[in-house]
This record gives C-alpha cells, sequence and structure tokens, in this order.
C-alpha cells in the first residue's frame, strides 16, 4: 500500500506539472472549422480498385488491364472479358494501413517556449505523433451479368459493394479548440487545491474506443447504340458513420487518511455522418479498329455532419480538520457541431490507341471540382473554485481561487476544391508470357477554404491567498466580442510514374511485379484575422477597453515534397478457365534525410469466378 501511495503521488505531482505548464489549452482565435475530422472519400466518387493498395490506389486506372479499374476512367467501359461467359463474380480482402497523423498548432512566439516544456504537445517539427490505421475495406464485391443474351447480347449490368468496419482507441478530435486539463482552469493556471497532492488515479474506466462503418454501393449498366458508340451509366451511394466514446471516473474515499473523498468524472462522445448519391454517365465512340474516344461526366451531392459532447466533473477533499484542509470543484461542457453540404462535378476525357501489333497506348484528362457550404456551431463552458488551508509557522493561511470560461461561437464558410488529373499509359506484349505496363500520372490540385465565425467569451482566474509573510492576489478577467476570418490554401502538385511487369509462367500461375514512384509537393497558406468589436482585460488592476481593431495570425508558409516508393509483388492462380485467385503484397517505402525507411506492408487477396 506504500507503494502504491508514493507511485500515486508521483503521478500527480508529474500531471499538476503539465498542467502548470500547458497554457494552450484554450485556443481562443483557432476557427472551429479546423476540427472537422475528414476523410478522402467525402465529396469524392467511390470506385472498387482490385489494386488499391498503397500508392497504387490511384494509378493502377488505365494502366493495368482489368474490367473494374477501366470503370473508374468510364461506366460504358462495362464489360466481361469472355463472350463465352455471361457472369463474372469478383471479391477481395485486404489488410488494413496505418497513418501517422499530426495536429499543427499556430504557436505564438511569446509561447514558444512554454510549449516546449509542455510534456502534451511540442511545435513543429517534433509534434505529437499518433499512429492511426486507415479505413479499408473489409469486403469487396462485384458482380457483371449478360441478362438478355438471345434478345440483347450487348446489354451488360452490373453492381459492386463494399464494406468498411474498424474499431480502434478514442482519439482527440483533431485542431480542438478547448480542452480541459485536470487541476488547471482555462488559462493553465493551477488551481490552489490541486497545488497539493491530489491523487488522479483511474477506479473505473468506461467506454473507450471509436466504431466506424461505411457501406459505399454502385450499379453499373452499359449497352451498345450502334456498331461505333457504346453507352454507360452508373448510380453511387455512400454511407459511412464513425461514432466514439470515452469516460473515465474516479471513485475514493480513503487515501492518507479516512477524511479523504474524491469524485471525478470525465465523459466525451463524438457521432460522425456522411453520405451522398452519385450520378455519373460515359460513351465510347470507336472511330476505327484501333482508336477509342470516350467522354465521361458526373456529379454528386453530398452531406457531412460531426459532433461533439463533452461533459467534466471534479470534486476533491483532503481532511485532518481544522487545518491543512484543502477542496477543490470543477465542473464543465462542450458541444461542437459541423456540418458540411455540398456538390461535386467531374468530366473525362480518353483516348486509346492500338499503335502496333503488341502495343498500345492510353491517353486520359479529367478535372473535377467541388464546392461545399460549411456550418459550425459551439458552446463551451467551464467553471471551478478551490479552497486550500495550511499551516506556516504556527500561522494558518488560506488560499481561495476560482475560474469561469464561456464561449459562443456560430460560423458559416465555403470550401472550394480542383484536380486536374492527367494521365498517358502504354502497354507493350513483349511475347506471349510478359507483358510491360507502364504510365505516367500528373495530378495538379487546389483547395481554398474561408470560414467567418461570430465568437462570444467571458473569461475570469481569481487567487488569492491570506498570509502575514506572503500575502498575493491575482484577478485576470477577459471579455470578447469578435469575428474569426480564417482563410486555408493548398496547392499539391503530384507526378507518378507506375510500371508493371505481368509473367504468365505456365497455365495456371502468373507473376506480377509492380513499382511506383510517387513525387508530390504541397504549399499550404494559413492566416486567421481577429477582428474585435471589443476586447475587455482586466490583469491585477490594469484594464484595457479597446474597441474596432484587429490582429491577424499567419502561419509561415509550409512547402513539403513527399516521395515514395512503392513495390507490389503477386501470385496469380489459375487451376481452371472459370477460377483465378490472386495474392499480392505490398511494401511501402518513404524516402528520409538518413534514407528509405519501411512505412508499411499490406497483403491482398483477389478471387475472380466466371461461371
Amino acid at each position: 500500500m506504500t507503494i502504491q501511495r508514493v507511485v500515486t503521488g508521483l503521478l500527480a505531482a508529474l500531471l499538476m506539472l503539465a498542467s502548470s505548464r500547458t497554457e494552450a489549452q484554450y485556443w481562443g482565435e483557432r476557427a472551429q472549422a479546423k476540427g472537422f475530422e475528414q476523410n478522402e472519400f467525402y465529396f469524392t466518387p467511390a470506385h472498387l480498385l482490385p489494386y488499391g493498395l498503397g500508392a497504387f490506389a490511384g494509378t493502377t486506372p488505365g494502366v493495368l488491364r482489368d474490367p473494374m479499374l477501366d470503370l473508374v476512367l468510364n461506366p460504358a467501359h462495362l464489360r466481361l472479358d469472355s463472350l463465352t461467359n455471361d457472369v463474372m463474380v469478383y471479391t477481395d480482402f485486404r489488410a488494413s494501413r496505418n497513418m501517422q497523423s499530426r495536429d499543427a498548432y499556430i504557436l505564438p512566439t511569446y509561447r514558444t517556449m512554454d510549449y516546449m516544456a509542455s510534456s502534451v504537445y511540442r511545435p513543429y517539427p517534433s509534434m505529437f505523433l499518433q499512429t492511426r490505421k486507415v479505413l479499408e475495406p473489409v469486403f469487396s464485391g462485384a458482380v457483371i451479368v449478360r441478362p438478355l443474351r438471345e434478345i440483347a447480347p450487348a446489354l451488360l449490368i452490373g453492381g459492386t459493394y463494399q464494406l468498411m468496419l474498424q474499431d480502434e482507441k478514442y482519439y482527440d478530435i483533431p485542431s480542438d479548440i478547448y480542452r480541459s486539463v485536470m487541476g488547471a482552469d482555462y488559462t493553465g493556471r493551477t488551481a490552489a487545491a490541486a497545488a497539493s497532492d491530489m491523487p488522479i488515479v483511474d477506479r473505473y474506466s468506461g467506454d473507450d474506443n471509436m466504431h466506424q462503418n461505411g457501406h459505399f454501393l454502385s450499379l453499373f449498366a452499359r449497352t451498345t447504340l450502334s456498331p461505333s458508340v457504346e453507352a454507360g451509366i452508373k448510380i453511387g451511394r455512400v454511407m459511412h458513420e464513425r461514432n466514439g466514446a470515452y469516460g473515465s471516473t474516479n471513485l475514493w474515499n480513503s487515501y492518507y487518511s479516512s477524511q479523504y473523498t474524491s469524485l471525478w468524472s470525465n465523459r466525451e462522445r463524438r457521432d460522425q455522418g456522411y453520405q451522398h448519391w452519385e450520378l455519373a454517365g460515359g460513351v465510347l465512340f470507336h472511330l476505327s479498329d484501333r482508336v477509342t474516344l470516350g467522354v465521361s461526366g458526373g456529379r454528386l451531392r453530398g452531406r457531412g455532419t460531426q459532433a461533439l459532447a463533452n461533459e467534466d466533473t471534479s470534486y476533491y477533499g483532503y481532511g485532518t480538520l481544522p487545518v491543512q484542509t484543502s477542496e477543490y470543484i470543477h465542473g464543465g461542457g462542450k458541444l461542437s457541431e459541423w456540418v458540411n453540404d455540398g456538390t461535386g462535378t467531374e468530366f473525362g476525357f480518353e483516348l486509346r490507341s492500338r499503335i502496333g501489333a503488341r502495343t498500345a497506348m492510353t491517353l486520359f484528362y479529367r478535372p473535377r471540382w467541388s464546392t461545399v457550404a460549411l456550418s459550425t456551431a459551439s458552446f463551451i463552458t467551464d467553471t471551478s473554485s478551490s479552497f486550500h488551508t495550511w499551516t506556516n509557522n504556527n500561522e494558518t493561511s488560506t488560499s481561495r481561487s476560482r475560474s469561469q470560461l464561456l464561449d459562443r461561437r456560430v460560423g458559416t464558410g465555403e470550401d472550394k476544391s480542383g484536380t486536374d488529373l492527367f494521365l498517358a499509359t502504354f502497354t507493350w506484349d513483349i511475347d506471349d508470357a510478359v507483358t510491360l505496363s507502364l504510365g505516367g500520372q500528373l495530378e495538379l490540385s487546389s483547395r481554398e477554404i474561408r470560414t467567418d465565425e461570430d465568437v462570444e467569451v467571458q473569461g475570469m482566474s481569481a487567487y488569492t491567498t491570506t498570509s502575514t509573510q506572503y500575502p498575493y492576489a491575482y484577478l485576470h478577467e477577459n471579455r470578447e466580442s469578435k469575428h474569426l476570418h480564417w482563410e486555408f490554401r493548398a496547392r499539391r502538385q503530384s507526378f507518378r510514374v507506375p510500371v508493371f511487369v505481368t509473367i504468365r509462367a505456365s497455365r495456371v500461375a502468373g507473376i506480377l511485379l509492380g513499382l511506383t514512384r510517387d513525387i508530390s509537393r504541397w504549399e499550404i497558406d494559413d492566416m486567421t484575422l481577429a477582428t474585435f468589436r471589443r476586447r475587455y482585460m482586466n490583469e491585477n488592476g490594469t484594464i484595457q477597453d479597446k474597441y474596432n481593431f484587429g490582429e491577424r495570425y499567419t502561419e509561415p508558409q509550409e512547402t513539403t515534397t513527399d516521395v515514395k516508393t512503392t513495390f507490389m509483388a503477386g501470385l496469380t492462380i489459375s487451376p481452371s478457365p472459370l477460377f483465378q485467385a490472386r495474392v499480392l503484397m505490398v511494401p511501402v517505402f518513404a524516402d528520409r534525410p538518413d534514407g528509405g525507411e519501411l512505412e508499411q506492408l499490406q497483403w491482398w487477396l483477389g478471387l475472380t469466378v466466371t461461371p
């Protein structure tokens, strides 16, 4: 029991030290829109990618010969590989991959040393890193059928479905406005009673998890309009949910003495949802036996909603009255909501040409853009009070502290993004057993976010000590009425070079070797302008009351280059013309200043049946 008390005291002391040094638990000039948690499939058409592992997810369409990959370019490519089969069934299973997420905070220069001393967050480039799994399909399936072989042999219909399920530990929302710290008020100042050896040890932990599930569905139809014209259509539906809860309770009734008591409860929950409908169509014009021109287009409408709710309650007591009495009471709550509602549009232009008996070339261009309306709302309240007495030279001294925070904000904005994709591929059947496929892909993307949030803030923190030798009084008050104008711009240039070699070792076995080099460059501008209608501050009797002024918070322009090399090795087994199985392994290597580093490793199993 003694060892446990010592360890508990050390943990409490460390936590109190961290709390007293971490001033930036309340980011009053951070736009709430930064807290919206993005996913790569938001407001983007969803596709089933048979080789969608690592960097190959974006490079295989148009390069490898596969019925499912061609559908990414144009719905009119829906086909069966054999004219004698009327059904094709496909499914795959893949392992998830990890990612490292980091939260880039705006750090005022005068607080840099405080952040460096903090054990919770550290400034760039040594930021707090958190490893998480990327949401991947646990099941993917597709079916293509020829329903009317006798009367309409050119008519094909198909469908795809992907199921995504993932459980993980609860993690903080990115770039949140406020995160309470046990034993400290919103300014980071340690409460009076918390300065003593207040134990913080969980006796009960409730939920601590995040659940994700997603359903991605697509329906296709394709037919021949004339001997030289084919047309196809796609209807897509995406539904995704991410819900999580964290709960921790500490109920004690004995510590140093029988008079000790404690009650601590911190609970948080997130509910997120996204869905969209997509409609796309395309036409293929066979200009000759060697040349095909394709035109496609699509539009989607989606809506993403996210909510964050937090409830924080604390109580602390000590004992041995009438002296050495400690008391700490804290209560707070937070409710934040985000709504993103918008549309996305894309077009596609494709030219395929067989330039030789064994060689073929494909050129593809796809512009895509989206416009999303943003709305945010948040309400934060935090109050605390503390009472502590002690004896010094036979004199009983008392310290009291109290604080409160009230933050209310409502915002609107717009998120505009655009991407231009240029693709050129070359396929060469070197002989009957070996095929070389290579390509070059240039992607130019830009994104611009503008938001305006109306904010009302009331805050107060006071501390007094009654002592003959060392009396002390501290008062901090602030009231703010302001608008936060956030502007974010990002430009990305990405160049990828995929190379694949397919080797048919025998009638039943084949080997696939692939490599892709991905070179990406980012340029990011991030600026927040706070325009104050009024800011009142009282710092120990020194009052500043200002009207109608502005403060600009600008992060240095960030330019980042990312170079990755991804390998693929696969084995294909075809014991029968009606069945094929393919196993892939994909290691990803990232270029670091001190050399290459294995970043992730994924496996993939695909099955194709053509009865």
